[in-house]
């Protein structure tokens, strides 16, 4: 009787995204090819999260070696997997892959072991598992089956974007709400049960003219859930009044101090950042306000277009230019423009860029050597969060000490980093996982703001 269990030979890719991949496969067999491991030996230098991950599936496989003797035959695999691993070779199936192939890449010989493994088990079925596209695309062309290695992916990215709803009630309710600034969730009748803490909604009334709404936002005191109001001029941040709705309501989580977790996610020029950082300026520098004793930003260093090779200077130097678009937004917040040119600055915002840099009240953060720090009492916003992997962020997120705030920001269009995407982004992850949690908020923005042509070329191009 054949065997139905089946074979998964992974790619490099899915070692370095998820190091504990080889326990997700349930009770099939994993093959890693010697060419993964050579690959990885050149990745294991280095502080970043690959370099961590190469040295951490490098100590797992040494771990599984000493307490099976060998991995040259499949060896069992503690739970929660209960299949085997070993560790093959690609012999002279190196010749059968295409000779368009590259001869010099390791991808060639991954290749090569899963047909190995294709042709000398017929009975059983062998998948070819890689987070690269093109090495999915170039197995498919020898014959093979391929997969993306799906283990956190998000299927349902479109319900990330329906965090504000517009909720039908009658005139009466919305009247209540704008009269006395609150509303029980209660009087909302059963289809309020369905409402979440931090939820953000628009108030419509059902009456004849449909002409009462309100901006509200969900929140819990001593009775329960209820509806606090929301007024456009009580949602300033430091100098920023903000524009529109979901400017509204992304102002009302970043300055509420027990949203301790607050994701925005939205096309280029809604205002992500410079909403993060005017709530971080407005909770730090004002005196009435204040919640934390700093501000630290943390962005991936991740190109758009070709690398600019070596950088001269200390760490904060070599990251000074990865940082410019929030030098931009804090410049604009701070008023420095106007002060060089003479003009009159933001009313009180007496304070320079330059100046809280130096005195450690805006701080930047190289994610490389973040592992195993402590940051406490902070504004932490991490921007271009789409950029990063559910490891990554998990890495990042557990760095926030004692009544320390984090913020993502990202776009969800504009993920630069190889073998990511909206369904297995970091910041997707995050939303989700975090989406019925008491101290997290979400909010997406969906009306940009930077400029006309700004929002054209982001709806457009």
């Amino acid at each position: 009787m054949a065997d139905a269990r089946k074979i998964f030979v992974l790619d490099t890719s899915v070692v370095i995204h998820d190091p504990h991949s080889i326990y997700t496969f349930g009770d099939n067999d994993v093959v890693i090819p010697l060419a993964v491991i050579s690959e990885i030996d050149m990745f294991k230098g280095g502080d970043d999260q690959k370099a961590f991950n190469a040295r951490e599936f490098s100590r797992t496989l040494d771990r599984l070696k000493e307490e099976h003797e060998t991995l040259l035959e499949f060896a069992p695999l503690p739970e929660p997997a209960t299949g085997g691993i070993c560790i093959s070779g690609a012999l002279d199936y190196v010749r059968k892959v295409p000779a368009e192939f590259d001869q010099a890449r390791k991808d060639r010989e991954i290749i090569a072991t899963a047909l190995r493994w294709a042709k000398e088990n017929p009975d059983r079925p062998v998948i070819l598992v890689s987070k690269d596209t093109n090495v999915r695309l170039m197995g498919h062309a020898t014959g093979l089956v391929t997969e993306d290695y799906k283990r956190g992916r998000i299927q349902d990215v479109d319900l990330l974007s329906q965090n504000t709803v517009s909720f039908s009630t009658d005139d009466a309710n919305v009247d209540r709400l704008m009269r006395e600034g609150s509303l029980p969730v209660s009087e909302l009748g059963p289809e309020g049960e369905r409402l979440r803490e931090n939820a953000c909604l628009t108030l419509l009334g059902n009456g004849d003219s449909h002409a009462r709404s309100a901006l509200a936002v969900v929140e819990r005191n001593a009775e329960g859930l209820v509806l606090k109001r929301l007024l456009r001029d009580e949602s300033r941040l430091w100098s920023l009044v903000p524009r529109n709705r979901e400017q509204i309501f992304a102002a009302t989580l970043l300055r509420n101090p027990s949203v301790r977790l607050v994701t925005l996610v939205g096309k280029a020029g809604t205002g992500k950042t410079l909403l993060a950082m005017a709530a971080g300026l407005d909770q730090v520098l004002e005196p009435k306000r204040r919640q934390y004793r700093k501000i630290v930003v943390m962005r991936p260093l991740v190109s758009v277009g070709k690398e600019m090779g070596w950088l001269p200077g200390d760490v904060n130097e070599k990251i000074h230019p990865w940082m410019k678009p929030i030098f931009d937004n804090v410049q604009l917040l701070l008023g420095d423009e106007k002060k060089e040119k003479g003009g009159e600055s933001h009313g009180h915002h007496q304070f320079r860029l330059q100046q809280l840099l130096e005195q450690g009240i805006i701080e930047l953060e190289a994610m490389s050597f973040v592992r195993g720090r402590s940051i406490n009492d902070a504004f932490i916003v991490i921007d271009e969060a789409q950029n990063l992997t559910p490891h990554e962020m998990k890495t990042l997120m557990t760095r926030a000490a004692g009544r320390s705030k984090v913020v993502l920001t990202g776009d969800l269009q504009q993920i630069d980093t190889p073998y990511l995407d909206a369904h297995s982004s970091g910041l997707t992850h995050v939303v989700k996982k975090f989406r019925d949690q008491p101290i997290a908020g979400h909010c997406t923005l969906t009306k940009g703001e930077r400029s006309e042509l700004a929002e054209l070329a982001a709806d457009l191009l």
